[in-house]
């Protein structure tokens, strides 16, 4: 059986770093493997609990400054990858200004693609 990708968003490559706060514990660092409108996929050495919420803080490239977006996520799923996982995290709220942050991640995703 083939596997299919269900996603609605576009998503474009990120080369960046993103803080993921989880409800208990340390913060993680992990890099980014891909943004859209609706999250981040992140490569990380260890799965995520699925359906728990964290807060992800990152630096999004626009011309030529930065937007910082802050967000409250959903962790959509976890898929292994050579050296860890890749984790989907789905945008739940952004903590940030939202119509801003999500301006930014379209207008970084329509110029990528």
């Amino acid at each position: 059986m083939s596997q299919r990708n269900f996603r609605i968003a576009s998503r474009q490559r990120l080369d960046s770093r993103v803080k993921i706060i989880l409800p208990s514990g340390p913060g993680i660092d992990a890099a980014i493997d891909d943004v859209s409108t609706g999250g981040i996929a992140v490569l990380h050495s260890a799965p995520l609990t699925k359906e728990s919420i964290c807060h992800v803080y990152f630096l999004l490239p626009l011309g030529e400054g930065q937007a910082l977006i802050q967000a409250r996520c959903r962790v959509a799923g976890n898929r292994p990858v050579e050296g860890g996982y890749r984790v989907g995290l789905q945008f739940v709220e952004f903590i940030s200004d939202e119509m801003a942050a999500q301006e930014a991640i379209a207008q970084y995703v329509e110029q990528r693609g």
